[in-house]
């Protein structure tokens, strides 16, 4: 990911709100030439209890806009310890307002926070890069919001790599919402909140099935002196478990595969494990860490002895006779057909 630097303060850290609008306009414009998929903005001033969308026609209308195309709009909510009021444009209906915890994930004293904050990130003692180089530790919403605008950007590459497509703004939201941890305000606001999960924000994004290719076994004809090896290759970006379903023991159960090399996953059965003549079926399965699910069809072996059937067709019941020359009468055939 790469950062669009958006000039908005003076030299005193000071911001117009006309030209908070303006950059926010120039982002969603620009967006497909320079891939902004989010707006990270850590400012703020006034004090709000509600949304103040009417305060700033123009900023909320620009805010709709990015929205509208993807662009999520993550503010930070101020750091004057409030309980019911944050400041602007975090009280804004369609950012992602953004609130701090401590490293103990308790929320910060400083931290704004009310019914419109849409979530918490880590905000206090984070040491970050200065200006003149090298790095400092610093605390503020300012520095919880851009953990929630890097793991944005983080969800929507996912996304473009592997479905080829964005999220939309409400997918970010929800998923950000959903996929978190309760934060508990019993002291403050009396509310419980969400605090940012990156990788469960992240693997949330993922709706594909594990590939399962080549199932085989080590050898195509298995006999009972055999021991039997169960091979597949497995590709996911979140794999996380393989496992074998068989019925040799009698009942249906499932064995974990092993990651040998690479992709490929193996299962070995001694030869103590069946019997000849036994006739079996097994299936792969595999799952990610998203839970999505998904198995081969069912092959089946069959045990085979190794040795030839053989049919003896006289002398009946190994009768004797005085003849000097006994013949006998018998067919063999492969049990391999």
């Amino acid at each position: 990911a790469s950062i669009v630097a958006v000039k908005v303060a003076d030299s005193a850290g000071d911001a117009l709100f006309s030209d908070i609008t303006l950059a926010v306009n120039w982002c969603t414009s620009n967006a497909s030439r320079y891939n902004i998929s989010v707006i990270s903005i850590s400012l703020g001033g006034g004090s709000y209890n509600s949304a103040c969308d009417s305060d700033y026609a123009s900023l909320s209308s620009e805010i709709n806009t990015a929205w509208n195309n993807n662009v999520s709009v993550v503010i930070a909510s101020g750091n004057s310890g409030y309980t019911t009021n944050m400041t602007a444009p975090a009280c804004i209906n369609k950012s992602i307002s953004v609130s701090s915890t401590t490293k103990a994930d308790a929320i910060s004293s400083f931290s704004n926070r009310n019914a419109l904050t849409d979530l918490f990130a880590p905000g206090s003692s984070i040491v970050s890069t200065k200006s003149t180089g090298s790095t400092e530790t610093r605390s503020g919403t300012s520095m919880a919001a851009p953990h929630v605008s890097g793991v944005v950007a983080l969800m929507q590459q996912y996304k473009e790599t592997v479905e080829g497509r964005n999220l939309s703004s409400s997918e970010v939201n929800t998923t950000l919402a959903t996929n978190g941890t309760a934060i508990e305000d019993s002291s403050g606001s009396g509310k419980i909140f969400v605090r940012l999960d990156a990788k469960k924000a992240v693997t949330a994004g993922d709706t594909l099935f594990p590939q399962i290719e080549n199932p085989n076994t080590t050898a195509t004809t298995i006999f009972i002196y055999s021991n039997i090896t169960f091979i597949a290759n497995v590709t996911d970006v979140n794999r996380e478990s393989i496992w074998i379903e068989s019925n040799w023991s009698g009942a249906r159960v499932n064995y974990t595969l092993t990651n040998r090399v690479g992709d490929q996953y193996n299962y070995s059965l001694h030869n103590d494990s069946f019997t000849a003549g036994q006739v079996f079926h097994w299936r792969i399965h595999a799952n990610d860490s998203n839970n999505n699910e998904n198995m081969t069809s069912w092959f089946t072996i069959t045990v085979l002895t190794g040795a030839p059937r053989i049919t003896l067709h006289n002398l009946a019941n190994l009768s004797n006779t005085n003849n000097l020359t006994v013949t006998f009468n018998f067919t063999g055939i492969e049990d391999t057909g």
